[in-house]
């Protein structure tokens, strides 16, 4: 596809609803809300779809971004090295479900589990017996 092609199909095609965000939050957030109705759904897409064993970790996972933003992390360790990063319920590199992390709102484990328990409150994931 030709650049000004795509140029003019980024002005006028949005993947997020413009007017549903919200320019004044200040809650650390306000980096993700044009991502997070697209995350929810797959997120209860990734839940209804797969059944997980007992075998389930939490993880940190990162995405690569090289832009100015102040919630972006540099773990040299990594190979990603700098990016955002989440917080991560998976299975054999199966996501079931995430959080975002900011440096400027470090969780406790018990905040970190409750947070959790609150964006799957709808979708109830018992363990099968392996």
């Amino acid at each position: 596809m030709p650049r000004d092609r795509f140029l003019d199909l980024n002005l006028f095609i949005w993947p997020y609803d413009p007017d549903s965000i919200d320019l004044q939050a200040t809650d650390f957030r306000k980096v993700y809300q044009k991502v997070n109705p697209w995350s929810n759904i797959i997120k209860s897409a990734s839940n209804r779809l797969y059944f997980p064993g007992s075998f389930v970790a939490v993880n940190e996972c990162m995405i690569r971004f090289t832009g100015r933003s102040g919630n972006t992390v540099k773990m040299l360790n990594k190979p990603i090295k700098e990016g955002f990063k989440i917080w991560a319920i998976a299975e054999g590199g199966y996501f079931l479900n995430w959080l975002w992390h900011s440096p400027q709102h470090i969780l406790t484990s018990s905040q970190l589990h409750l947070q959790f328990q609150a964006s799957s409150a709808d979708n109830t994931i018992t363990l099968n017996p392996t």
